[in-house]
């Protein structure tokens, strides 16, 4: 049954008490101006007489939930949001006038984070609003564009920007931290683009991982474009554009990293793995693209626990090694997966226990050896409506090279196959 305010035993003027407490914070909350032809002085911060730095407007003027406004131009600093005078900065909102394009935040000192943020519901950039958040120009050795500072940093918002020249872009590892959206940003020259820790339950949407030769010549893609590390459990990541140049791996968990959502994102032209997750215990991996990378383009592991993790929709597309590699995985469900092109196995098991394996594609594999779209080590599985590349189920195991892939392993009883593959949808096939 659905319950209403009023049905949960709550009155009418605890209503009303409450609304007048959000009014009132509402109204508490300041716009605040910089620009660069701004001052610094007591009572700056209106469109007439804004602000010169923005660290003077979140150090002297600024108050919790206030909004900063940053004007077009450079600013040197390295900003801290935490306390100031006027007490904790919880709810601040910085955002630019320009867009990323047009205002940069560049910090001035060495081995320190451009942006440090010590407490909750901050907000930097929004789309449309954000900024270049860059290292300082003596050298690339900024730890990270955006960072947290302390314990129970949570709910922040970090979108819109350009993040470039930083150890990471963004890197957040807070205890009792996480809930974050990262979203509609770009990254380049970096060795990890986000990193988390001890951020569980953080969103990471609609990002951009590239290479931008126009920046300058060192200009590089993120080494790890995505780094998921222990406490970030329930994470999502979707619709993030990953391509190449790396030397490592698109999205990257590890073994301590479970209950994940990995839908939607594309990774191409990497030196390594595309999906590289550790621990995929309760984790749904679904219509993601790995295209063109020099590892596999999936290796999952999961650990060694039996909990039901599903693998849906996936495109693993002209690998240097195998297409899906799955490793010590119990319970697993392999649903309508297609692997193609890939220099060696289509899909590649050991020890593992599929729990079911329905509508995959593996063709085109292996064409130097046997061909085979399946290698099964220590693993007998059933598999429902397979396609290999030809009407007739697996081919012989000849090294013929026509495409028509065979199986190296052994089928459990009732395994069925397919005459033709399940449609590659043409969504996907234009994020390529």
């Amino acid at each position: 049954m659905r319950h209403t305010f009023f049905a949960r035993g709550r009155s009418p003027v605890a209503l009303f008490l409450l609304l007048g407490i959000l009014a009132t914070t509402q109204a508490g909350a300041a716009t605040l101006r910089v620009e660069t032809w701004g001052e610094d002085a007591e009572n700056c911060g209106s469109r007439a007489a804004p602000c010169e730095t923005i660290g003077y407007a979140i150090g002297a003027r600024a108050s919790r939930n206030d909004r900063i406004i940053v004007g077009p131009g450079e600013y040197r600093d390295n900003l801290a949001i935490n306390f100031n005078l006027s007490g904790p900065l919880d709810g601040l909102k910085l955002e630019s006038t320009a867009g990323r394009w047009g205002t940069m935040i560049r910090g001035d000192t060495d081995g320190q984070p451009t942006i440090r943020i010590g407490r909750p519901r901050v907000q930097i950039g929004r789309k449309g609003r954000g900024f270049t958040i860059a290292g300082p120009l003596s050298s690339y050795v900024s730890t990270a564009g955006v960072a947290t500072l302390g314990d129970g940093v949570e709910r922040l918002r970090i979108e819109g920007n350009w993040f470039v020249d930083h150890e990471a872009g963004i890197a957040l590892d807070s205890f009792n931290g996480g809930k974050h959206r990262i979203a509609h940003n770009l990254f380049t020259d970096l060795y990890y683009g986000v990193y988390l820790a001890q951020a569980e339950k953080t969103v990471i949407h609609d990002n951009r991982f590239e290479i931008d030769v126009e920046v300058d010549s060192d200009d590089t893609a993120p080494d790890i474009a995505i780094e998921l590390r222990e406490g970030s459990d329930f994470t999502s990541v979707f619709r993030n554009r990953i391509i190449g140049g790396a030397t490592s791996n698109g999205i990257r968990s590890d073994n301590d990293t479970e209950y994940l959502r990995i839908r939607d994102n594309v990774v191409s032209g990497h030196t390594s793995f595309g999906y590289e997750l550790g621990d995929i215990v309760g984790t749904r991996v679904e219509y993601n693209i790995a295209s063109g990378v020099a590892g596999d383009g999936f290796y999952l592991d999961q650990d060694g626990f039996a909990v039901d993790p599903k693998v849906t929709g996936n495109l693993a597309l002209g690998s240097g090694h195998n297409g899906f590699m799955v490793v010590e995985t119990n319970d697993l469900a392999l649903t309508g997966n297609t692997a193609l092109q890939n220099a060696d196995y289509g899909i590649r098991l050991a020890s593992s226990v599929v729990a079911s394996a329905k509508r995959n594609a593996t063709y085109h594999n292996d064409l130097a050896g046997p061909g085979c779209g399946l290698l099964e080590i220590a693993s007998t599985i059933t598999y429902q409506q397979h396609y290999f590349g030809g009407a007739s189920g697996p081919d012989a195991m000849v090294p013929d090279g026509d495409g028509h892939d065979t199986a190296c392993g052994t089928f459990g009883a009732g395994s069925t196959f397919a005459s033709k593959p399940a449609p590659v949808s043409l969504k996907r096939a234009r994020q390529l």
